[in-house]
């Protein structure tokens, strides 16, 4: 601490020992701090792209913890078909979870 400054009397380099050789460089700490946060989607394990409980019944193909993706439904009613294209922003098993759940729930229905 500066000269004046309130805790100089009790922190200064005679009250405190410090060996540099022991000591990493701040510099250095920094910089794999950085490169850790800046390579953690690289590197590790792999990103998973289904938690279906059953994979092989996944109506995306093993995909849908895939985000910001379009997507088309195929609705069959009275032998006539209707298709639905949509967007999720998120993950779509979320967004088809939100989805389903108005129907079971009337206070999260538009």
């Amino acid at each position: 601490f500066p000269p004046g400054h309130s805790l100089q009397k009790l922190i200064n380099r005679n009250s405190v020992k410090l060996s540099y050789s022991c000591m990493p460089n701040v510099q250095r700490l920094i910089n794999s701090i950085n490169q850790r946060a800046l390579n953690e989607d690289k590197v590790g394990t792999p990103q998973r792209t289904c938690n279906c409980r059953n994979p092989s019944e996944c109506p995306l193909q093993n995909k849908c913890l895939e985000k910001s993706l379009v997507y088309k439904a195929s609705v069959k009613t009275d032998g006539q078909t209707f298709s639905y294209y949509g967007t999720s922003e998120g993950e779509f098993k979320s967004r088809y979870s939100n989805h389903t759940s108005s129907f079971r729930h009337e206070s999260k229905r538009n």
